[in-house]
């Protein structure tokens, strides 16, 4: 019994650490990215939002991942509430001011997460289910 315990702790961590993976919709200011992949990973209060090879308008040449450090979590039972303001985000790496995250809202649990915020000067938002192993919503 006390493996058991043990083991299940274990994976708790895992989980918790690893995080989860949403693939949904992310529009900005009119445009709509579908199948845009997200992964949150959460350490403590504080949750990392990963955009992977996402586009933020049609005429965008490349996709990008974009990272969002520092978000604060709010855990109620099983959902999060996500929070941040005067958020820099990464891309490959490198800051980008000019896309400072203003006013971030989202709710995460273990099926769905949904998001908004300003970015720079565009509004961005996603609705998005959480992924199976296998990369597809469930």
């Amino acid at each position: 019994m006390k493996h058991l315990l043990l083991f299940f702790i274990a994976l708790m961590v895992f989980v918790a650490a690893y995080g989860q993976t949403y693939i949904g919709e992310l529009t900005t200011n009119g445009y709509t990215y579908k199948n845009a992949k997200m992964e949150l990973s959460e350490k403590g209060a504080t949750v990392t939002l990963m955009m992977r090879h996402v586009k933020f308008a049609k005429l965008m040449p490349v996709k990008v991942d974009v990272e969002v450090k520092g978000l604060t979590a709010n855990r109620r039972q099983r959902v999060v509430s996500l929070n941040g303001n005067n958020i820099i985000p990464l891309s490959n790496g490198k800051p980008h001011a000019n896309r400072t995250i203003h006013d971030f809202k989202g709710i995460a649990d273990a099926t769905t997460l949904t998001f908004e915020c300003k970015m720079g000067d565009k509004r961005v938002s996603f609705s998005g289910q959480a992924t199976s192993g296998n990369g597809n919503p469930n």
